[in-house]
Formats: C-alpha cells, structure tokens, sequence
C-alpha cells in the first residue's frame, strides 16, 4: 500500500490507498491495529475517508484539544444540540462548566467519600456470589455510584432511567462514521433519552428548590447553593453529563481494572494490603491514602482508556503543522495509540504501576489523555479517578476474585474499549487469592 495525495479537501495529507470502501471494512476488521498500521506506514498525519483526518503526534494533538471551540468543534455532550440551537448550546454548556467546575472541586468530591464508599460496598455485594458479565457488572456498579454521588436520597428513582438513557446516547454517539442503517431511530431514541433525563432532572431541581433542601452532600445539591447558582437548565446539563458519562465509561476502566486484579495476585495484593491499612472503623477506606491502587488505576487508563477514540472537527480553514485543513474536516485521534508509542512512553506495552510513583511524568508532554485535554476535558476527572481507586481497594479488601475469558479474545473496541465475553465471580474474601491466565496487553 502506497500513500497517495487527495486534491480535496486536504491538499498536503497523505492517503490511505486503495477504494474508501475498502479501508472501511478493513478499519471494521480491526479498528486498532488498522490504524496503527496506517500510521506506522503514512506517519502522524493521514488521511481516511472523504472528510476525516486521523492524526498521532501529542504536540498536534494538543493543538487541536487546547483550541476547541476556537478552531475546533466538539459534539457538545451528549446530543442536545440535536434539538437546540449550537450557540446557545455552547454558551450555555461553557458556562455551566465554568461554575460546575466548583461543584466537581475536590473538596466537593472529598465530602461525597463516605457516600461514594457507601455506594461502592453496595454495588459490589450486589454482583457478587453469582457469575456474571463482567463489563456489565462494572458499568451497573459505577453508574449506580454515578447516580447515588448525584442525586444522593434520589438516587433510586433514577438508576434504571440512567442506564436506558446511557446505552440509547452512547449508540448514536459513533466517533467515526456511524452506519447508516438504523440511523434515524438511533438518533430520535438518543434525543427521547437526553430529554426525559433532562426533565427528570428539572423536576428534582425544583423540588429541591421549593423544598430547600439543598444541604446534602451531593453533587445536585452542591451545584445549587453556590454564592452564583447555575440556572437550572445549566444545572441540569452538567447533572446528566456527569449521570450518563458516569456509568459507562467508568464502568470500562473498572473491567479492565478488575481484569487485571485477577490475573496479577502480586499487584492484588498489594492493593489489598493498603486499602485494608487506610479503613477506618465504619469501613470506610481513605483514598488520599491509597498511593499505589491509584497508580494502578492511571495504568490501566493508560493500557486500557475507555475512550479508546476522540474527534474534533474544524469550525474553519486552520493550518496544523505544515498541514492545511478545511472548514468541517473531522480530526481523529486515539488515546490507545499514543499510549503506547515507544516514541513517547519507556516499554509501552509493560503493565507497571510503579512508573506513576515517580516525580515527574512518565511520558512526553500532552502524550496521556484518558481524559481528554483543553476546554472540554472531562470535568468529573477527580470523581473518576478517586471512583476507580476506590472500587479496587474495596474488591481486593472484601472480595476474592474469579475472570474468565476465551483465550483467543481480541480487542475490537466500539464506542468504548471494553473487555468482550469476559466472565467475572466475585467471592466474600477469605484469605485466598484468585487468578486467571496473565492477560495480553498487546
């Protein structure tokens, strides 16, 4: 295969030979190692299909995330502007994530720990005793944490609806070239879903309001007694980001997680021994305490980032490097890939928690990005993080750990990059240690 250059609409790009049909199927074939193909045979910057470039470079990338709605345009989360008009989506979504910031400080996230140790516990004893799916079991236990850190005594009469809502937005959310097939039901499903959640959450804030409750420590409740309250519709927006974002990208990072608990006894218990050191007399266990669980988890985001894929598109003709872009050029960029170019990470596909310990950074500048970059970075990072910490801690203090999965499973990541027919037991602890077959990380 031969890189060719396209007159349109980017002029200096490299392209992927061959028919666009055919990149197509072979992309679907193998989504990542297609694209670490092309990269390793055209470099940094190629191009694939009509519109869409696919860019590698950490510097590039950083570009393009640092002037997100400047040059650049992301979808605003998670469909609304599908029913809203897009500047007075983005004024409104800026805004909002400019005061929610403070209601997603971690200081606000420190006074939900007893909740989200709570919810956690919870969720755990719920999967266990029984096998079950193991990505399913994961996305249930964090989307109910998600929930119950939200909505606090609400919490209930919303899991079931979150769930719904997240499969039906994250189906219509493809980052590259969703099929045309099913398109327009996926997308009145996902905009049906974004509402009810959305006038759900209005309800709630209402009665909140009228009620005055507005004491508890949790996240609603803290957005709406700031000193400059967000409007309820600004309110409302960042409570169901945080819901629907909450329960199946975290889940992912947890499978991963709990995959590699059961294959590694030395890592497990290791963890176990300092969760089980930082529990306090309720059972609560202390993540500030939990150093190396929390490498573990920046680890496995970097092995494993659910949003194995994330897009921009230009909002006009904008130079990047020696590139030229036109207005609605798709830019795509995987967080899997970078992670584990050698050019920017020392033994890439080498599962080490210890490289996290160090003083400074593991890696090349702008070149780790679980959570994305710029003005749009995920604003429930700190809640994620400490989430994920937390859940490792509370599995390998409580829980002995059983995975299954077919030996010749390969990754093929979709929306998100989740272990595929993997099986998961989880037994009250004893003392013993659980183990599978070392996975692959390649």
């Amino acid at each position: 295969m031969s890189a060719t250059t396209a007159d349109s609409p980017c002029r200096s790009i490299p392209c992927v030979a061959g028919s666009a049909l055919g990149a197509r199927f072979s992309y679907e074939s193998d989504r990542i190692g297609c694209l670490g193909r092309w990269a390793a045979e055209y470099g940094d910057v190629f191009r694939f299909g009509v519109r869409t470039v696919v860019i590698n470079s950490p510097d590039l990338v950083q570009r393009v995330l640092s002037n997100t709605n400047k040059q650049f345009l992301a979808a605003t989360p998670l469909v609304e502007h599908l029913h809203t008009s897009s500047s007075e989506n983005l004024e409104l979504w800026m805004r909002g994530r400019r005061q929610g910031r403070r209601g997603i400080h971690p200081d606000a996230v420190l006074d939900c720990t007893a909740r989200l140790n709570d919810a956690l516990r919870r969720g755990l004893a719920e999967c266990a005793g029984r096998p079950t799916a193991l990505a399913a079991a994961a996305e249930r236990v964090c989307g109910r944490a998600a929930v119950d850190i939200c909505l606090g005594a609400d919490a209930s009469a919303f899991y079931t609806l979150i769930a719904r809502a997240s499969l039906d937005i994250l189906a219509f959310n493809q980052t590259l070239h969703p099929p045309l097939w099913g398109s327009r039901r996926r997308r009145a499903r996902a905009v049906a879903a974004e509402v009810e959640v959305s006038d759900r959450l209005m309800g709630l804030i209402a009665l909140r309001r009228a009620a005055g409750a507005l004491d508890d420590q949790d996240m609603i409740s803290i957005l709406l007694r700031q000193d400059n309250p967000l409007p309820d519709k600004a309110a409302a927006a960042m409570i169901r980001i945080a819901l629907i974002g909450g329960h199946s990208t975290p889940g992912a990072a947890l499978a991963w997680i709990i995959r590699e608990l059961a294959a590694r006894p030395d890592i497990t218990a290791r963890v176990r021994m300092e969760a089980l050191d930082s529990r306090d007399s309720k059972g609560d266990i202390q993540v500030a305490e939990l150093r190396f669980t929390a490498a573990l988890v920046k680890e496995m985001l970097r092995l494993y980032p659910p949003t194995w894929m994330l897009a921009r598109e230009a909002r006009e003709p904008v130079d990047l490097g020696p590139w030229s872009l036109e207005a609605g050029t798709r830019v795509l960029f995987s967080p899997y890939l970078m992670h584990r170019d050698v050019r920017w990470w020392d033994q890439p596909d080498v599962m080490r928690p210890e490289r996290w310990l160090g003083a400074s950074a593991p890696h090349t500048p702008n070149a780790y990005l679980p959570f994305g970059a710029g003005p749009r970075m995920c604003m429930g990072s700190r809640l994620g993080m400490d989430m994920l910490t937390l859940a490792a801690a509370h599995l390998t203090a409580d829980y002995l750990i059983d995975v299954r999965e077919p030996a010749s499973e390969k990754l093929h990541p979709d929306i998100l990059l989740v272990p595929q027919r993997t099986q998961m037991m989880l037994t009250r602890h004893q003392g013993a240690t659980a183990s599978i077959a070392p996975a692959d990380h390649g």
